[in-house]
């Protein structure tokens, strides 16, 4: 079973403001975090013996009662997702899928054909933001950002 480190990014800590007196337009729907297998190796580096390679990883939005895959020729990453190195571990950062809002979105990430993970989020719109609440991965509460503090949880 693998285990898992979440690492959020700066920028997510803005989104937790307790303020909406802000004139900037604030979205992004991305979530950053490391993979750790159980002997504590990074399952994203390359130098891993059994990584996931980025070439095989897809990510599917649940739309309704389907699964679409994610893919958007004219981006620069266009699966949506990327994985990259910071100091010493390796991270992926994901764009949620925010269809669903304000219920839960749905996220499936494929790392291989045998391996499917499920990331929920949950995300509240405001006047001028969409603001990521809640993460939930293979349905446990991993990352919350409630009364403007974030709690990090780990599985």
């Amino acid at each position: 079973m693998k285990k898992l480190v979440f690492v959020l990014l700066a920028f997510l800590a803005f989104a937790c403001s307790k303020s909406d007196e802000f004139s900037a337009v604030y979205w992004d729907p991305s979530f950053s975090f490391s993979l750790y297998s159980p002997d504590n190796e990074d399952l994203l580096s390359p130098e891993t013996a059994d990584n996931y390679d980025s070439d095989g990883i897809k990510l599917f939005y649940k739309i309704g009662s389907q699964e679409i895959e994610v893919y958007e020729n004219h981006l620069e990453y266009p699966r949506r997702f990327t994985i990259i190195e910071h100091e010493n571990e390796y991270r992926i950062e994901v764009d949620l899928n925010y269809s669903e809002t304000p219920k839960k979105s749905i996220t499936y990430i494929q790392w291989t054909e045998e391996d499917k993970d499920t990331i929920e989020a949950l995300f509240e719109q405001t006047e001028r933001s969409r603001l990521l609440r809640e993460v939930w991965f293979n349905g446990e509460l991993i990352w919350d950002c409630t009364f403007g503090e974030h709690k990090y949880l780990s599985l």
